[in-house]
């Protein structure tokens, strides 16, 4: 009788654990820190989701594209030629 109850037991951990690890694996994917899309696209379309798609810079020319600060600085020039705009709109 004790035996069958830590059989139970070890049998509901080891579930446990699995699925643990799958929706790790999942969180990761979603993360974008491994790729697992093949895995998970039955997952996916099952429930109606698309899958996740994201490209990763293959050269040096589209990193510096995908510069975040380079962004930001290019949206502070924009915002200030607009108030330069306003300003002189309004002096006029």
């Amino acid at each position: 009788m004790a035996r069958a109850k830590v059989l139970g037991k070890s049998i509901l951990l080891l579930i446990l654990i699995i699925i643990l690890v799958l929706f790790g694996l999942l969180w990761f994917d979603y993360l974008g820190i491994i790729q697992a899309k093949k895995i998970f696209a039955p997952v996916y379309r099952l429930a109606g989701l698309q899958p996740q798609t994201s490209t990763a810079p293959s050269s040096p020319v589209d990193l510096a594209e995908a510069d975040l600060d380079n962004d930001r600085f290019a949206k502070r020039l924009e915002a200030l030629d607009i108030r330069s705009e306003e300003l002189d709109k309004r002096e006029n």
